[in-house]
């Protein structure tokens, strides 16, 4: 019960912010050589298959 109780208590604190608020944002060092367009799917598609081939020939 006492579980539930801080569960439901933190949950509503926190009920304001996104998940990667909660989590403590992006990580800027995979962010600092990425392009600007990475919001849409297609372009981040993209942007992995790039990386798994220059990575894994």
């Amino acid at each position: 019960m006492i579980r539930r109780l801080i569960a439901e208590r933190w949950l509503n604190l926190q009920a304001g912010r996104t998940l990667v608020d909660r989590r403590g944002g992006h990580p800027q060092h995979l962010l600092q050589d990425a392009p600007a367009d990475l919001s849409e799917r297609a372009n981040r598609k993209k942007a992995i298959a790039q990386y798994l081939k220059q990575r894994h020939p």
